[in-house]
């Protein structure tokens, strides 16, 4: 094969490389300007009304939501949140406060749930859903009336 077909082949690739990069520090940047989740590269902040829609003001690509194996509305919330999980495997649920102290850890075999999260103060929490093959982290929230 020619120099040519190396040198296409070696600048795709940096630029899939830079693409990402771009990718991850956006994210990075748009989330912590705001401080709309706890400090954990890993926690996706989604706005979300109690019928499911996205309400936030960024644009959330198809990908970002294939990703996750599982919804939760309304967020923010002041009193229940309802998770919505892509199957119903057995899910463990784990709400973690910005400390990383576990406020709750329970497993469930069916689609959807609802959690009281009324007691939880005022603040943003890592809500985490497991179901043995994916793991997936979203940040909640709690609203005061």
């Amino acid at each position: 094969m020619s120099n040519s077909y190396f040198m296409i082949f070696n600048i795709q690739k940096f630029v899939s490389y830079l693409v990402l990069a771009v990718m991850i520090v956006l994210a990075v940047v748009s989330c912590d300007k705001d401080d709309k989740r706890p400090n954990d590269d890993e926690c996706i902040c989604l706005y979300c009304n109690r019928y499911g829609e996205y309400t936030g003001n960024e644009t959330i690509s198809g990908e970002v939501l294939e990703v996750l194996n599982f919804t939760m509305c309304p967020n923010p919330t002041y009193d229940v949140i309802d998770l919505i999980f892509k199957t119903a495997d057995l899910n463990t649920v784990t709400i973690t406060d910005k400390a990383g102290k576990v406020l709750l850890k329970q497993s469930f075999d069916v689609q959807a749930i609802a959690i009281n999260v009324s007691s939880y103060s005022k603040g943003k929490y890592r809500v985490t859903v497991d179901n043995g093959k994916q793991k997936s982290t979203l940040c909640l929230i709690k609203a005061e009336r």
